[in-house]
């Protein structure tokens, strides 16, 4: 159901190593150097996503109280089983780190100052 005053979708989003011209949301120390796993403990991997924007309402005006993003991960296709809150409307990257070592499924969602939440991006997988 669209409701009136929801953010249009979609969300653009893809999966890599952020460029030097993308924002890390505040209250984020950015990218860390690589640690080196104690022994005995796996190898733990970090993924960096990055989107662009809506900047239009489902009602076809300007979208002028875009508050975050909601980035949904999971390890199948369509199955997210956790998520993560920006509540940073400029941020265009955010660093997933400390990850187990497999393939991950991610999409997003962005949302407004109402909570109206828009679809759900296309589901990208990045295998660490």
């Amino acid at each position: 159901m669209t409701v009136s005053g929801s953010v249009r979708t979609p969300v653009v989003v893809q999966i890599g190593a952020p460029s030097t011209s993308q924002v890390v949301p505040a209250g984020s120390a950015g990218p860390a150097a690589p640690a080196k796993p104690a022994p005995g403990k796996p190898a733990l991997g970090s993924l960096a996503v990055g989107w662009v924007a809506p900047t239009i309402s489902a009602d076809g005006t300007p979208l002028n109280d875009l508050a975050g993003f909601k980035i949904f991960i999971g390890t199948s296709s369509g199955n997210y089983s956790s998520s993560v809150t920006v509540n940073d409307p400029r941020a265009v990257s955010f660093r997933l780190a400390d990850l187990p070592k497999t393939t991950y499924y991610v999409a997003i969602k962005a949302f407004d100052s109402s909570n109206n939440e828009s679809l759900l991006s296309a589901e990208l997988s990045k295998a660490l």
